[in-house]
């Protein structure tokens, strides 16, 4: 039933048609052709596996004379619970060999047989099936944290390199090598980060000086090969929380369910160690890429990045007509952002006259500092003034 429940996830489907779920289980569970003695054909492997289960409804049609069925779980979750099912045996198993083997003493570890797991986890994202996510949350803490994150860094490094071509005729999609390489590798790095209760990037990528740096480059292929859908659950489910400590830069890959995601860390450029600041340059790199969403970006980011360096520009011939130019178009390019600047000031002069100590001490709150002049017109907010004191002014 596992084989008929990847079936459907790996299709993108809730139901399967009984020639595809033939296909898979020939492809992955090989066994010899039914037998029969009587003059009726003999059942398909599908028809034996999926009739011997009630929480299984069957459809079925004629078109050309052909006999048409088609199989769904009488609730996804069945389904969904299956495959997280069959990942952590899969998993449980492929440790256990590991463990069992140990280290060649002359050759090291050889390269793990993810064969299985490779064939049921490169055509599908597990985040696209949230409930499959809650399972294995549930389900992974089972096996043995250390050695099971240590061999799921293993296939993630081995990933791009793997000439394993077992199971080979399980083909549920038409996914290419390179797209079946950003699923596996995603949902390898999801599997980690629920074995180890959220992963660093220093776990992830051993042995690299900054390891941040790789980072991404990997959430560069799933963004380039996973659909959008695809890539909007795992942001959706998964959160990448920046951190420093003592100089050294890491980030933790945490799955975080339905929560909202917080961007732990922000934007802080160059948080990477010595990453560049964003110039002009930046913007003639996201042009040439023609992506959507980075388009946007730089759409609401060019006018501060241009106008900076007008103004570095503008140092350079100082009290020269050349350097009023440039300083006139960086006026120009930051009208929009002085215009928001100036609504929100008008914005909070109006909440301050009607309430200033609630609002300087609401200020203070979220920003830590004390209301602008612009605000206050120069006067002191007291929290304690009488209901008949004249907001905006001093209370003696």
């Amino acid at each position: 039933m596992s084989v008929a429940a990847f079936a459907m996830f790996n299709r993108g489907r809730q139901w399967v048609m009984t020639q595809d779920l033939d296909d898979d289980l020939a492809a992955l569970l090989p066994a010899p052709p039914a037998r029969t003695t009587s003059f009726q054909a003999p059942l398909s492997r599908a028809d034996r596996v999926i009739g011997k289960f009630f929480f299984v409804h069957q459809a079925s049609a004629v078109r050309d004379d052909a006999s048409l069925r088609t199989y769904e779980f009488l609730h996804a979750t069945f389904g969904e619970y299956l495959v997280a099912r069959m990942v952590r045996d899969v998993l449980r198993s492929m440790v256990a060999r590991e463990t069992a083997a140990g280290p060649d003493p002359f050759f090291g570890r050889p390269q793990p047989d993810d064969g299985l797991l490779h064939a049921l986890l490169s055509f599908s994202l597990l985040t696209e099936r949230q409930p499959t996510v809650e399972f294995l949350r549930d389900l992974l803490p089972a096996l043995d944290r250390e050695p099971t994150t240590d061999l799921l860094v293993r296939l993630l490094h081995n990933a791009e390199t793997r000439t394993d071509q077992s199971y080979a005729d399980y083909r549920p999609g038409k996914n290419t090598f390179i797209t079946r390489c950003a699923h596996y590798t995603a949902n390898l790095v999801i599997l980690a980060s629920l074995v180890a209760g959220g992963i660093t990037a220093d776990r992830l990528f051993p042995g690299d000086r900054r390891p941040v740096r790789s980072w991404p480059h990997l959430t560069s292929l799933w963004y380039a090969r996973l659909s959008g859908k695809a890539f909007e659950s795992l942001v959706r489910h998964f959160q990448v929380e920046r951190t420093s400590r003592h100089g050294t830069h890491n980030l933790v890959v945490r799955y975080i369910g339905h929560a909202e995601y917080r961007r732990v860390g922000g934007f802080e450029p160059g948080w990477d160690e010595d990453g560049p600041l964003p110039d002009s340059h930046t913007l003639d790199m996201v042009h040439f890429l023609g992506d959507r969403e980075l388009d946007g970006l730089a759409s609401a980011a060019e006018p501060a990045i241009m106008a900076a360096d007008l103004r570095s520009a503008a140092q350079l011939f100082s009290y020269s007509e050349e350097a009023v130019e440039h300083l006139a178009d960086a006026w120009r390019l930051t009208a929009r952002m002085r215009e928001t600047i100036e609504a929100i000031t008008a914005d909070l002069r109006g909440e301050y006259r009607n309430d200033p100590g609630k609002v300087a001490a609401a200020y203070r709150r979220a920003t830590g500092s004390e209301l602008p002049a612009e605000v206050t017109g120069g006067a002191v907010a007291d929290p304690d003034r009488s209901d008949g004191a004249q907001p905006g002014r001093n209370v003696p």
